[in-house]
Parts: structure tokens; C-alpha cells; sequence
């Protein structure tokens, strides 16, 4: 019959725009990472739609998720600006990282069959791969995937819930220290002593290596 939409049509529709509004996303992100986008810059709705060529709608839908995982701030009758990071907040963000991280931590440590701690060692080995990569966002993209595969690796449902949020304040956070950035090789160190920290199952030597790492940001926030 004619004008009758073919079956599947709305869920190609849907995925089109789906994946229209993640390269969206992606764009913003990788912008903010490289330091192409300042924090507390405002980000204007028309001008990501001229330049990314895409409607305002799909663009507006973007920029309400990166609100909602804190990437971005939204503010009446103003718009979209990237967050801002404080020493204060940093420091907060690491206290919560250290409980959350502990919490992974424990989980695989109470595997006794060791499957979990076999997984943690492959997303080490992933990690220092995919680190070799020669663009920055590649590099930044491998360390989220590396804290995201020990929180994954623990099993807790709950705690993936909530990723997206502590991604975006750990992303933030590295762009606000963009300046003061890990050499790569000592970050890959970091976390190669963590694993084997987390190896040796001493709780104490594994709480002191996590927190060394997620509480030196602050440092370099004034």
C-alpha cells in the first residue's frame, strides 16, 4: 500500500538517530579531552548543529545526556557550558573513587576460583596495548576502559549504573590537569603495580598503591 512505512523502518530510523546523536557525543568529548573545548566554555547548540552538519533536535538530545553524566552544566535562559573542576571537587571525587575502587577490589579478591582476577589481568594487558596508541584520546579512552574493566570485573550491576557519571568527573578532571599530564609510561606503571598489588591480595598495600593514584590529582589544582 502506498505511504505505508516497510516493517522495521521505525527501528532504522531510531538507530540512525541514535548512533547520530553518539557521534555527537563523541565529537564533544574528544573536544574536551584535547583541550579543543576549555572547561567553563559555553557550548552553543546552533554552532554544534552548523558544524557537525546534523539537526538541533538530535544536537540537543546530546547535550542533555552529557548534562545528565556531568560533563556538561545546563543553566536557564544561558545554555550548555563544559563543568568546572575545583581542588575541593577533585578531592571529593577521589574519595569516592577510593570506596567504589575498594569495592571492585574486594569482589575479585573474593573469587576463589580466580577467573576474576584472570579478567583483570587481561584488561591490564589491553590497557598496555591499546596505550601504544599515538592519539591522545585513544591513550585517555584506554584509561577509562581500564577502570571501567576493574568495576566491571568485580560484577557489580549497580556499580555500572553508575560509571557514566565517574567517567565524566574522571574526564573532567584529566582535561583540568591537562598541563600537569602523567607520562604514559609512569601511568602505565601505576597500574601495573596496582594489578600486581591486587595479585598479592595484601588489603592494605592495596588501599595505599589506590589511593597514591586517584588522590594525585588534587595536587595539581590550586
Amino acid at each position: 500500500m502506498a505511504g505505508k512505512e516497510p516493517a522495521g523502518g521505525t527501528q532504522v530510523v531510531a538507530s540512525a538517530n541514535t548512533q547520530r546523536r553518539q557521534s555527537i557525543i563523541d565529537d564533544l568529548k574528544r573536544r574536551i579531552v584535547l583541550g579543543e573545548i576549555s572547561l567553563g566554555e559555553r557550548i552553543i547548540e546552533a554552532d554544534v548543529t552548523r558544524r557537525l552538519g546534523t539537526s538541533r533536535p538530535t544536537v540537543r538530545e546530546a547535550l542533555n545526556q552529557l548534562a545528565r553524566h556531568g560533563y556538561l552544566v545546563q543553566e536557564a535562559y544561558r545554555g550548555y557550558r563544559v563543568s568546572e573542576v575545583s581542588a575541593e571537587r577533585v578531592r571529593e571525587l577521589a574519595a569516592v573513587r577510593l570506596v567504589n575502587d575498594m569495592a571492585a577490589i574486594d569482589a575479585i579478591l573474593a573469587d576463589a576460583t580466580g577467573k576474576r582476577m584472570a579478567v583483570l589481568d587481561a584488561t591490564l594487558a589491553t590497557y598496555l596495548e591499546q596505550m601504544r596508541d599515538p592519539d591522545s584520546l585513544g591513550r585517555h579512552e584506554a584509561h577509562m576502559a581500564f577502570h571501567r574493566g576493574v568495576w566491571e570485573t568485580s560484577g557489580n550491576s549497580f556499580m555500572m549504573k553508575f560509571w557514566p557519571v565517574m567517567e565524566a568527573e574522571m574526564t573532567l578532571v584529566l582535561a583540568a590537569t591537562q598541563h600537569h599530564r602523567h607520562d604514559d609510561a609512569l601511568l602505565c606503571t601505576h597500574h601495573e603495580l596496582l594489578v600486581e598489588c591486587i595479585r598479592r591480595g595484601d588489603r592494605a598495600e592495596i588501599r595505599e598503591t589506590l589511593r597514591a593514584h586517584v588522590e594525585g590529582a588534587p595536587r595539581t589544582l590550586h
